[in-house]
C-alpha cells in the first residue's frame, strides 16, 4: 500500500510539474466589411503587423496588447518573370493550341477524352500565365 501511495503522489508531483499552460483565450470575436480601398489602405499601412493587430494598435495605443509580428510573404518579382519568360518561349500554349485546333478540324485522330484533356490543358496555361502576370502586376497583352 505504501509503494501505491509513493507511486500516486508521485504521479500527482509529476503532472502538476508537467501542465501546460492555455494560450490567452479572447472573449468575443469581432469582425467587419472593407471596401477594397480599405482592405489596401491596411496592406499599406499594417506593416509586420497582421490588419486585427493594426486595428488593436490604432484603436487601443499603447494599451494595446503585445502580440507577435507577422510575417508577410514577399514576391520574388524577378523570379516571376522568369517563370513568365520561361512559359512565354517555350511555346507550349501555342502547340497545345495547334493540337487542339487540329483535333477540331478533324485532321488528328484524337479519342473525345484527349481532347477534353488538351481543353483542359489549354485552360490551366490560360489560368497559369494570368496568374502569373497578376502576381507580376502588369498588363495582360490580348
Amino acid at each position: 500500500m505504501n509503494n501505491s501511495a509513493n507511486l500516486k503522489q508521485a504521479f500527482e508531483t509529476s503532472s502538476a510539474q508537467n501542465t501546460i499552460k492555455p494560450k490567452k483565450q479572447y472573449a468575443r470575436t469581432f469582425s467587419m466589411r472593407l471596401t477594397d480601398g480599405e482592405r489596401d489602405f491596411l496592406d499599406q499601412h499594417s506593416g509586420s503587423l497582421s490588419w486585427s493587430g493594426y486595428i488593436r494598435k490604432r484603436v487601443f495605443g499603447e494599451k494595446a496588447e503585445k502580440r507577435r509580428p507577422v510575417k508577410r510573404a514577399v514576391p520574388d518579382t524577378a523570379l516571376l518573370a522568369q517563370v513568365l519568360a520561361e512559359l512565354g518561349a517555350s511555346r507550349l500554349s501555342a502547340n497545345i493550341n495547334q493540337l487542339a485546333k487540329h483535333a477540331n478540324m478533324g485532321t488528328l485522330d484524337v479519342s473525345p477524352e484527349t481532347e477534353r484533356e488538351i481543353e483542359s490543358a489549354c485552360r490551366e496555361i490560360h489560368t497559369l500565365r494570368m496568374l502569373l502576370i497578376a502576381a507580376l502586376g502588369v498588363q495582360p497583352e490580348d
